[in-house]
């Protein structure tokens, strides 16, 4: 199989199920938590991300979702965008958590 072939049966299958190529990105107002799950607008357990903003537009926090669970590293953002924190979760339940000083630097 050539290249192209291999490159082009990675995307169908990609489009096919896209819960495993690339995840969906919701806002706080596209949500509900009912009993310690979080849901989108369709009742449906989110797998994704949820973003929250500053009134100003920025980004505030990025929180990862799977089956309606925060899962993996939230991360969240000053308001001139630099990196703040990140806090790792396991089935909504906080692990790990690491403060930026604001006057380092970062590559990201």
């Amino acid at each position: 199989m050539t290249l192209l072939k291999l490159i082009s049966c990675f995307f169908l299958s990609c489009l096919l199920s896209a819960s495993v190529c690339a995840q969906e990105t919701y806002t706080m107002e596209n949500t509900k938590l009912i009993r310690g799950i979080r849901y989108d607008m369709q009742n449906r357990p989110l797998n994704g991300i949820v973003n929250v903003y500053y009134k100003t537009g920025e980004l505030l926090l990025e929180m990862p979702y799977i089956n309606g669970k925060a899962n993996g590293i939230a991360r969240g953002y000053r308001p001139n965008g630099s990196l703040f924190q990140e806090i790792r979760f396991k089935n909504s339940k906080e692990i790990k958590r690491h403060i930026y000083p604001s006057d380092k630097k970062f590559i990201l």
